[in-house]
């Protein structure tokens, strides 16, 4: 037995390996195999999932995961990764119920894993996380980033150009080939972007697009450097404040994130966003009541926000059910 959860535990890494470089079916073939060799593996049944999920196989993804919640009924991870699922069949009911149950099993994960699905190790089964595919849009929020400059938009241009040619001539056009050529059209537009700064020195915007940029390809540290410099150059720009919150928050330096967006919303006061983008901080501090006031006051601004008013909902539920356990404690 000890041999087959080790047999299962190598077909596992080596799925995760072939998912993360684009070869799905492989990833499947290799995490089914693991199941032959350990039926009550998590792993594989949750990893399959997100192969699955990437795919557009939401009801086979949904099979994998409920099987891996009867296995394992408290592991917040995957309710995330069914939350995203339930929605992309169209069951927002149940979506809103999974996401919930995630919140009430670990608040500071749920806020840090928004808008991504997770990947099991079968060494460490609840951390690491692999970004959900292009096309998802989940119900959950995630940090609203700021738009792009013109600049910016037609690089994006060019990579979008390049994948209608390969779509017309036949030419596959793999996730491994699409991160690729991403991240090469992101280069060239960084290039660029320091060609006109250094033309500009003094324009505060293009430090501002530049650093959108340098976050979009991972470079967190060097975007707060754009950002500090921009923030030097236009120091009562709500945006940019907002923008660094929303960097400091992929730092998990959630701090300084709520520090940034206390200052944006002091300097703007009537923007929705970058209240609900302070609440998920706060959610990230385990400050709920504070964050269910944020979002009060996003949705007074935007009342139509069904998103916010699900996540709204779905807190204070979770803190009501922490209410009566309390007080059934006492």
């Amino acid at each position: 037995m000890t041999n087959s959860l080790l047999i299962a535990g190598s077909l596992i890494e080596r799925g995760i390996i072939d998912f993360q470089n684009g070869q799905t079916e492989n990833a499947i073939g290799l995490f089914t195999a693991a199941l032959q060799h350990d039926s009550g593996s998590i792993c594989a049944y949750a990893n399959r999932a997100t192969v699955y999920y990437t795919q557009g196989c939401y009801q086979q993804a949904l099979n994998d995961l409920s099987r891996a919640l009867e296995l394992a009924p408290n592991l917040f991870a995957l309710y995330i990764n069914r939350g995203l699922t339930y929605n992309k069949l169209g069951e927002t009911e149940r979506s809103t119920a999974d996401f919930g149950q995630a919140i009430r099993l670990d608040p500071q994960c749920f806020s840090q894993l928004l808008n991504q699905t997770i990947v099991l190790s079968p060494k460490e089964p609840e951390i690491a996380a692999a970004p959900a595919s292009a096309n998802s849009q989940p119900l959950t929020y995630s940090l609203t980033g700021v738009a792009r400059k013109e600049l910016h938009q037609g690089i994006f241009k060019v990579f979008s150009t390049m994948s209608e040619f390969c779509a017309a001539v036949n030419i596959p056009w793999d996730d491994f080939t699409l991160r690729k050529t991403q991240t090469d059209v992101l280069k060239f537009a960084l290039l660029l972007y320091n060609q006109a700064i250094a033309k500009e020195p003094d324009n505060p915007f293009l430090y501002w697009d530049r650093s959108c940029l340098l976050s979009d390809t991972q470079q967190f540290e060097q975007a707060i450097l754009d950002l500090n410099r921009a923030l030097r150059l236009a120091p009562n720009n709500a945006v940019f404040w907002s923008n660094r919150g929303v960097v400091h928050y992929k730092l998990l330096d959630l701090s300084s994130a709520l520090s940034d967006f206390t200052k944006a919303l002091e300097l703007n006061p009537n923007d929705a966003a970058i209240f609900a983008n302070r609440a998920i901080v706060l959610i990230g501090l385990k400050r709920l009541r504070e964050a269910v006031i944020d979002l009060e006051r996003a949705i007074q601004i935007t009342p139509d926000n069904g998103i916010l008013v699900r996540l709204y909902e779905t807190l204070s539920l979770s803190m009501l059910e922490q209410q009566k356990r309390h007080d059934c404690s006492i």
